[in-house]
């Protein structure tokens, strides 16, 4: 939308695929529903100049998702200073609170490397596990230069 708003549009199962023979009974016989996913965010430079290598920011995001009759809300925000990158969010079932989101993390050169936490916050919070991630992403066109400088809702992901 503009160099510092961004949003996103994303469709999967745009066909219902069919499941296979063994899920008869499951409301899914009429095909996988379609899901539909809708982002957006700013991104707030901190300092007076957002064109350094590693910039540093704050972005406060949104994500909702549907799919079938479930639907999900994430709202939070990650910010970068120079080379360590963090956010937290909160998700919400839309019938109930269901987990904070933590993640940290590092970016150097083409590397980036984050870990990320879901504590379980609904009233399975005694009897399922929370969920761990690590990620590690490797950017190739670091070196490339690019026709317009905008900052993009990827920036935290090259």
């Amino acid at each position: 939308v503009s160099p510092r708003f961004y949003l996103g549009l994303g469709l999967k199962h745009l066909n219902t695929p069919d499941q296979g023979i063994f899920f008869i009974n499951d409301n899914l016989s009429g095909g996988l529903p379609l899901r539909y996913t809708f982002n957006g965010g700013l991104e707030l430079p901190l300092g007076r100049s957002n064109k350094a290598e590693l910039p540093s920011f704050i972005s406060p995001n949104f994500l909702f998702a549907s799919q079938g009759p479930y639907r999900q809300v994430n709202v939070g925000a990650y910010a970068a200073v120079g080379p360590v990158f963090g956010g937290a969010w909160f998700r919400h079932t839309l019938g109930n609170p269901d987990a904070a989101i933590l993640l940290v993390g590092f970016r150097q050169d083409m590397f980036k490397l984050g870990f990320s936490y879901d504590v379980t916050v609904s009233e399975l919070a005694g009897r399922a596990g929370s969920t761990y991630e690590l990620t590690l992403g490797l950017f190739f066109d670091r070196g490339r230069k690019r026709g317009v400088d905008w900052n993009d809702c990827g920036k935290m992901f090259r």
